[in-house]
């Protein structure tokens, strides 16, 4: 059986199994990159004052939701990960947390009660299929506010790179992503304005593919 066979005879194995690396993550993942750091700073630039931000595959909430917070917004995070949220909600307690898959968030009736000010997905969708990358991506765009960001992670390449798995810290992990052109119409399509964007970290021609940053605008419907 070829891997891609193997790939698609266990679809299941998408399912990001941080639960498995917790300690390992939680010690690795303290301080964002410089560049990653950088794109982050404009994102926050963008929100409006006290607005309350989504972020989805919050992990432990360290770097990304702390720095949220810390900056008076109030933040809802996203994870499938009942020991990384259990952190989460320790390291970020003026947060609020629930557990729950990126495809499956219902986004329209969160935003009913909170409007979203920015939403934050960061090295979360490259861990499910493009299909319902995209749909995950729809309807992240009908919960936010007109003129509010949002600030994605993807792959860095142009290459049309079919979906592999890869492992970190021992455990495997499922990896997909769009090819850069084909992940900003796509969220053109919905509407998104590209604000701007960074190559975060280059492809090692290994088993780092590189990874992209993008901030995006909702633009006003017509």
């Amino acid at each position: 059986m070829t891997s891609n066979q193997k790939l698609k005879s266990e679809i299941i194995d998408y399912k990001a199994r941080y639960d498995l690396i917790e300690q390992h993550w939680a010690y690795a993942r303290t301080v964002l990159p410089k560049k990653d750091q950088e794109l982050f700073n404009a994102f926050f630039d963008l929100l409006p004052a006290k607005s309350t931000v989504l972020d989805i595959g919050c992990g432990s909430g360290i770097p990304i939701a702390k720095q949220i917070s810390d900056r008076g917004f109030h933040v809802h995070g996203v994870d499938r990960s009942e020991k990384l949220l259990a952190q989460a909600k320790r390291n970020v307690p003026n947060a609020s947390f629930e557990r729950a898959e990126i495809e499956e968030l219902d986004l329209q009736e969160f935003s009913r009660n909170l409007p979203l000010g920015g939403i934050v997905c960061w090295d979360a969708l490259f861990h499910i299929p493009r299909d319902l990358q995209a749909k995950a991506l729809e309807r992240m765009v009908k919960a936010m506010e007109t003129n509010s960001p949002i600030i994605i992670s993807s792959g860095g390449t142009e290459t049309n790179i079919p979906a592999f798995t890869d492992t970190m810290f021992g455990i495997e992990f499922y990896y997909d992503s769009f090819p850069i052109s084909e992940l900003i119409a796509l969220c053109e399509s919905f509407g998104l304005f590209l604000a701007t964007s960074s190559l975060v970290n280059t492809p090692d021609g290994k088993r780092d593919k590189g990874r992209i940053g993008f901030i995006f605008i909702k633009q006003a419907q017509p």
